[in-house]
């Protein structure tokens, strides 16, 4: 019952959210959404706290790529350090465009059973969706939702992301792993589907924000396929047959 409950308050956070793209430098006037299909970086933990969307559909090709994203944050890192006496902590949430699948961080380099069964991924994506649209709709951003992109939102904002998602790291107690690491810390992606079956959670990427503010994004390697495994054995056993000859020459 809990899963489903959800599932109309998703649908809901993507009307609350339009889809019309621009770009900004860092920004007190706040305004940023995230759409269905959009992959977000998160760094809180002081008195002011930097969001930033990787573009429009950015998820699948950020998560599950072929090739590594990076951003250098380390301009803002004077300024998100003020207040934060325990460090600084990020981490990466998205949804695919379909909503069929929730990407989301953890210190964990898997899910386990205990922490599946404890997790609801469909109520966090709509928990995630519902402050990307409150926090577009408060500030402005509703008529473009990557304006200032990336942005500086004050902590105390009632519509900052701790304010509505907690500063646990489960997205409202919704998920039973923390989603965030400190920096220098590797947090894992995974890709769980939101579809109504079980929820399945599938490592598809890893991020790391250096003490230095460079964060880097590195999608799962790709699957060699079968035909070049096979091929390169090939290889390996001619060169093997050939310095059997050659030994037996010498001899």
């Amino acid at each position: 019952m809990k899963r489903q409950s959800h599932v109309k308050r998703l649908l809901a956070a993507l009307v609350a959210v339009s889809a019309v793209a621009g770009a900004g430098v860092p920004s007190n006037v706040f305004a940023l959404g995230f759409n269905f299909g959009d992959a977000g970086f998160f760094v809180y933990g002081g008195n002011d706290q930097r969001y930033e969307n990787f573009g429009p559909n950015s998820a699948l090709p950020a998560f599950e790529g072929t090739s590594s994203l990076t951003r250098d944050i380390s301009g803002n890192l004077s300024t998100l350090n003020v207040g934060a006496a325990t460090g600084l902590r990020y981490s990466v949430m998205g949804t695919s465009t379909d909503g069929q699948t929730f990407y989301v961080s953890s210190t964990s380099s898997t899910i386990t059973a205990n922490q599946a069964n404890n997790s609801f991924a469909v109520n966090a994506a709509g928990e995630f969706l519902n402050w990307a649209g409150q926090h577009a709709a408060q500030t402005g951003g509703n008529s473009n939702v990557y304006l200032n992109n990336p942005s500086l939102t004050s902590t105390a904002a009632p519509h900052s992301f701790t304010n509505f998602l907690g500063t646990a790291g489960v997205v409202n107690g919704q998920l039973g792993f923390t989603t965030h690491g400190t920096l220098g810390q590797l947090l894992n992606i995974f890709a769980v589907n939101i579809n109504g079956e079980a929820e399945t959670y599938v490592r598809v990427a890893t991020a790391f924000l250096s003490a230095a503010g460079q964060l880097t994004i590195t999608p799962a390697a790709v699957p060699v396929p079968a035909a070049v495994i096979l091929f390169g054995t090939g290889l390996v056993g001619l060169v093997g047959i050939a310095r059997r000859s050659m030994n037996r020459m010498a001899a």
